[in-house]
């Protein structure tokens, strides 16, 4: 598996890890499938 940074768009996250969708809605983590995956960053996402 690859090291999920800050930095990393969401969408990168969630083609290298197929389980991030489930862990992110349980903490909560807006939007896994809305179109600003594309440029938004985990970080960014998560403030």
């Amino acid at each position: 598996m690859a090291k999920i940074t800050p930095k990393m768009k969401i969408a990168d996250v969630l083609k290298v890890c197929p389980d991030a969708p489930g862990i992110m809605a349980r903490y909560g983590f807006p939007c896994v499938g809305c179109p600003m995956t594309q440029i938004e960053t985990l970080e960014e996402g998560a403030k």
